[in-house]
């Protein structure tokens, strides 16, 4: 079975939600830009299915990655790992 890329990624959001016990009243900090996957997917996604705010910067900042979640009340975040 062959899914559209959009599709994929709401699929995607309902089985991150799931796992993480993401709910109606999280706030998702997502640092990674919107044409990527687990950015979509765990920013715009989830959004759109569950109603969860999310937040989105126009540029990711290591140093204020806290910071900015503190600020806008995030409880929940995404980071990549990297070497």
């Amino acid at each position: 079975m062959t899914f559209e890329p959009s599709v994929r990624q709401h699929l995607g959001a309902f089985s991150c939600a799931g796992m993480f016990g993401v709910q109606r009243t999280d706030t998702v900090y997502s640092s990674l830009p919107l044409y990527h996957s687990s950015g979509s997917t765990l920013g715009i996604s989830m959004a759109l299915c569950f109603g969860v705010k999310t937040v989105v910067k126009k540029k990711f900042s290591a140093r204020s990655f806290f910071q900015d979640c503190a600020k806008y009340n995030a409880t929940v975040g995404e980071l990549l790992p990297c070497e």
